[in-house]
């Protein structure tokens, strides 16, 4: 999104504007490339010079190929929430009551403004994101996630 888009949309908070204009780098690279990393990284975050967010691997083969079903991020709040329940003497503890953490999703390829949050009214949106399709119509039932060795 440009600035007008932004302006249009009524969101005139500084940090949010910054994470659509991230967004929209992200999107450029969206999923075509993914590299193992550390957990602790809370996305986006910038990994040699570049922003990252996390990709959920999958395969549908035992693992022959494999292929980003879905990215997550967090909000600028959200992020800045949990790196600072992940420092000093409460380290991992909740951030609040009632914060469960749970990042944006969205497909490889979307628009930079498809990143869907999980709330009431986006429910069925998030579910349908983080449950992925094997490519070329491949069978479901060999779906499995792919974690690091």
């Amino acid at each position: 999104m440009i600035g007008s888009e932004l302006d249009a949309a009524g969101l005139r908070d500084p940090s949010l504007r910054a994470a659509f204009r991230q967004c929209r780098e992200i999107n450029a690279r969206d999923g075509k490339t993914f590299f193992v990393d550390s957990s602790s990284n809370i996305p986006p975050y910038m990994k040699d010079g570049k922003l990252a967010v996390r990709a959920q691997v999958f395969t549908c083969d035992d693992g022959k190929t494999k292929f980003v079903g879905y990215l997550e991020m967090y909000t600028p709040q959200e992020k800045a929430m949990l790196e600072q329940a992940n420092k000093g003497p409460n380290k991992g503890a909740p951030v609040y009551a009632g914060f469960g953490g749970q990042a944006m999703v969205k497909r490889p390829g979307d628009p930079p403004t498809m990143w869907i949050p999980l709330a009431p009214q986006t429910t069925m949106a998030y579910q349908a994101v983080v449950q992925p399709k094997c490519p070329g119509g491949g069978s479901q039932e060999n779906l499995s996630r792919v974690f690091p060795d």
